[in-house]
């Protein structure tokens, strides 16, 4: 997964940002992943559970690996060099020809259309 940040007040940092993220998104995946009916599900829901009774911090299940890859964006060209990456991800691996038609990509929104989360825009 590939995130785009920012930190506007100074008392809140990238590592708090990402920690609320994988905890808030961590539920949502494994209730999803719960619900849905699809040949792996069982696997799937095993391997998370396995990943987090094989770590202490971790009380049911692990779907985040461990830390991240953390870019300072502070000239424009490279913010857009960061963008367009995350956009053309989804054709690279093979998931669309174009980087709107992947759903849960801002390219929707950078299109002219509106995806499933609200997007501010970098300028």
């Amino acid at each position: 997964m590939n995130l785009i940040v920012e930190a506007r007040k100074h008392e809140i940092t990238l590592p708090d940002i990402m920690q609320a993220f994988k905890k808030h998104t961590s539920k949502f995946d494994y209730q999803a992943i719960a619900e849905i009916n699809e040949s792996r599900q069982s696997w799937l829901m095993s391997a998370l559970e396995y990943a987090g009774r094989n770590n202490r911090k971790i009380k049911e299940y692990k779907v985040w690996q461990d830390g991240y890859h953390p870019e300072k964006l502070i000239t424009h060209k490279f913010c857009m060099q960061k963008l367009n990456y995350v956009h053309y991800n989804a054709i690279e691996a093979g998931f669309v020809n174009e980087p709107h038609h992947y759903s849960l990509s801002s390219a929707i929104d950078y299109a002219g259309g509106k995806g499933i989360m609200d997007v501010e825009f970098l300028e």
